[in-house]
């Protein structure tokens, strides 16, 4: 699948997921929200932008920090979303208005070298054919000095169990490309021209009907979906600790990292 064929994808899942991506327990909190900006440590009065910021949950837990942000996303509808959250942060909260969400390519960002003091994503590496192009970009508008931060769940460091891992994310959303274990991650962002500085990890769990609420699920995949949770039961054999409810639903376990990385 090429590029642009991968963004239509990428637009035609997020376009079904914009309300429920927002409206996710799992997702929304805002205590790992906060984990992110205070590992990105943003400062009152810095320029921050949030690639591919979907919903905007990310963008506003910065902004409330004191900063100016610019959240930019491919997706109209998430973008939607996330104008109107910011209107109703808003009235309660003033010093928002630095706040701005644009539409665009998180392959082709359009700023200049150099232009913000820290630069985050969070749950978008993984949806990216070609994770190195973003964080190439994301390097190249970032001060020296200044931090790129990458918020995503990782997968083991096994090829095996990533592999599975894998193989039952991209069921379940189309639009998954791969996560990436945290050695794959750091020799990422250190491709990019970054230092490696620090990461903060946490692991979140999950049940199926949960996960699968969140996407334009295909309830014809269900069947092959359990088989594959049910074969990484045995073993730990996608890194992600799955086992049986006690009412039988598959559940299981996702790692996160948040990895931040100097600008040189």
């Amino acid at each position: 699948m090429g590029t642009k064929d991968h963004q239509r994808l990428v637009q035609r899942e997020f376009t079904l997921q914009a309300e429920r991506f927002a409206q996710n327990a799992v997702l929304s909190r805002d205590q790992e929200l906060q984990l992110i900006v205070e590992a990105a440590r943003i400062a009152p009065g810095e320029r921050v932008l949030d690639v591919a910021c979907g919903t905007g949950l990310l963008t506003l837990a910065a902004a409330h920090r004191g900063a100016a942000v610019t959240g930019l996303d491919l997706t109209e509808a998430m973008l939607q979303v996330a104008r109107q959250s910011l209107a109703r942060h808003s009235l309660a909260d003033r010093g928002l208005a630095g706040v701005t969400f644009l539409r665009g390519d998180a392959e082709a960002l359009p700023f200049t070298d150099r232009s913000f003091d820290a630069v985050m994503t969070r749950l978008s590496v993984h949806h990216f054919p070609d994770p190195s192009l973003p964080l190439r970009e994301m390097a190249r508008v970032c001060k020296a000095g200044g931090r790129v931060v990458v918020a995503d769940i990782v997968a083991a460091e096994d090829p095996p169990r990533r592999n599975l891992h894998n193989q039952i994310e991209r069921l379940r959303d189309p639009s998954h490309v791969a996560f990436l274990s945290k050695r794959q991650l750091r020799e990422l962002l250190e491709g990019a021209g970054l230092a490696w500085a620090r990461t903060v990890d946490w692991s979140t769990p999950r049940g199926l009907k949960e996960w699968t609420a969140i996407t334009g699920f295909r309830p014809e995949v269900l069947p092959e979906l359990e088989h594959l949770m049910r074969r990484a039961i045995p073993d730990d054999a996608a890194g992600i600790q799955a086992g049986l409810g006690p009412d039988g639903e598959p559940r299981f376990t996702h790692h996160w990292t948040v990895a931040v990385a100097e600008r040189r």
